[in-house]
């Protein structure tokens, strides 16, 4: 018949005395207990016996060639020498099919920049009813005192252009 179970706490202390764990301090307080307690006794007794029962797992067999080939397989890696053969057939998959779809948007997007483009110098803004090119129409802006100033809050800004519209309309 086996010991009453022992507190979790107390097969803690258990099994980190079967495994050599315990401190000294702890472990001669373990001990006294032990020899106190038959109960806690009996349990180490049981968990001991279970223990040695287990045993060790018999060591298995390196296999015939593991060393050549793991001894390959490092000299491959340290060359660097990288082949598609070896990947699996889903990277070479989904790496085809990436190669596709970046080659599709990239004649896409140079069909659409080539038809929707005009030349720079073919680049005009109306304005008011007149038709400038972009270079008069930067040349006024170069001019103009509110790009070259200090920079403002957009609070100012809102209440520049406030004064201003009120000027023009004569308010």
């Amino acid at each position: 018949m086996s010991a009453p179970r022992p507190e979790p706490n107390d097969r803690r202390l258990l099994l980190r005395r079967l495994h050599g764990e315990l401190e000294p301090g702890a472990l001669g307080v373990l001990e006294a207990r032990l020899a106190r307690e038959p109960g806690l006794a009996a349990a180490d007794r049981d968990l001991r016996a279970l223990w040695d029962a287990l045993g060790s797992p018999p060591e298995a067999p390196v296999p015939a060639g593991f060393r050549a080939e793991v001894l390959a397989r490092v000299r491959q890696a340290a060359a660097g020498d990288l082949r598609w053969s070896q990947a699996p057939a889903w990277a070479r998959a989904a790496a085809a099919v990436a190669l596709a779809a970046g080659l599709a948007l990239g004649v896409g997007v140079g069909r659409m920049v080539t038809t929707t483009s005009a030349p720079p110098s073919a680049a005009r803004v109306e304005t008011a009813g007149t038709v400038e090119t972009v270079d008069a129409v930067s040349d006024a802006w170069a001019d103009d005192e509110a790009w070259t100033s200090e920079p403002i809050s957009l609070a100012e800004a809102y209440w520049e252009s406030l004064e201003e519209d009120g000027q023009e309309s004569g308010t």
